[in-house]
């Protein structure tokens, strides 16, 4: 018998309070992940022929995130919690951060420059013994872990509003999903020379640093675009909010969505080397989409707030009849989307 599935969702802005942090949304990180190939080798083919299945799980990391509670700190590092920080010496060895500051405030601070390096040392090994069909999906992980790293909100204390900067709050999912999802196309990306990465964790923490650099700068661009709008930091974002914080922030944008693929690229390579320079055959068989969830899941809905529209994900871990209904805060049914079977995925 197949399992009944009612999730109950609320439709008011108020009610959806919390946000789910996305790195560079969904738009970002497929962007991201679509472009890195462009700077392989050829003898990276391999990775450039199954594009499209980097590309369309490009988030799968985020949507763990539901079911899988170590998930979540991978994503971010709020390096500007630790004294260190000042003079950029902030340990790069787990155990010694571990030790001087506690698992549960290393683990609150977000744990991503080792979850990527946990990422690259999957990788090899799956080339070693030609899992190939895990190996896209690693890599997919690895370009969504990179694209986060590049992202200056993934990578402060500060990361969604500052209490001495009224109206900040929710600048998270406005920069890097309002924005984003609006001025994509202004996107470009410029092939290069891959590099090996001898030290990967030091390499990885120096462009978080680099992320942190512009912290201050998304804030100030914020503050301009609310002024230059009359945007309060609540309610619908219009869209002179929007144009006025990418006229502030694209230069630097740009120039991050460009690193984040470079980066990636070089540890990637850097993954293949270490396993031995493998031929990575070319694989068009694996369905791009190869993710059974865990379990049954509704994620946060974006852009959020919203008008007039947004978009609800939901997963299955099997096949069910699924009912999704908008209520009001009053607890008024508003419409049901749709009443039907579902197979499993996300």
């Amino acid at each position: 018998m197949r399992s009944l599935v009612r999730p109950t969702l609320f439709w008011l802005a108020a009610v959806f309070a919390a946000v789910l942090a996305l790195g560079w949304g969904g738009t970002g990180h497929s962007l991201i992940n679509d472009n890195t190939v462009i700077h392989l080798p050829v003898s990276l083919k391999g990775f450039v022929d199954n594009r499209s299945i980097l590309k369309s799980n490009a988030s799968a990391a985020d949507y763990r995130k539901s079911s899988d509670p170590t998930e979540g700190p991978k994503h971010f590092m709020d390096i500007d919690d630790y004294p260190e920080f000042i003079t950029h010496t902030v340990s790069t060895n787990l155990d010694t951060l571990t030790l001087k500051y506690g698992s549960s405030r290393v683990t609150k601070n977000g744990i991503s420059p080792w979850a990527t390096v946990w990422a690259m040392d999957s990788m090899t090994a799956q080339m070693k013994r030609s899992d190939w069909s895990k190996l896209w999906l690693t890599t997919a992980d690895l370009g969504h872990y990179v694209g986060d790293q590049h992202q200056p909100l993934h990578n402060t204390k500060d990361y969604d509003g500052r209490g001495s900067i009224t109206g900040s709050n929710g600048i998270h999912s406005r920069y890097e999903t309002t924005m984003i999802n609006a001025y994509s196309t202004s996107l470009a990306f410029k092939s290069s020379q891959v590099n090996y990465v001898s030290q990967p964790v030091d390499y990885i923490f120096a462009f978080i640093y680099e992320a942190n650099s512009y912290v201050d700068s998304v804030y100030n661009a914020d503050i301009y675009a609310r002024q230059l709008s009359g945007y309060s930091g609540s309610g619908s974002i219009p869209s002179s909010y929007t144009a006025a914080l990418w006229e502030r922030t694209q230069s630097f944008t740009k120039l991050q969505f460009q690193r984040a693929t470079e980066a990636c690229a070089n540890l990637i390579y850097t993954a293949w080397v270490n396993a031995g320079s493998p031929v990575v055959p070319s694989i068009t068989t694996l369905a791009e989409n190869t993710i059974a969830p865990l379990t049954f899941a509704l994620y946060q809905n974006y852009p959020n707030p919203f008008n007039p529209s947004t978009t609800i994900r939901y997963s299955l871990d099997r096949s069910a009849h699924v009912s999704l209904r908008v209520y009001d805060v009053r607890g008024v049914e508003v419409m049901s989307l749709f009443d039907n079977d579902q197979p499993t995925g996300m």
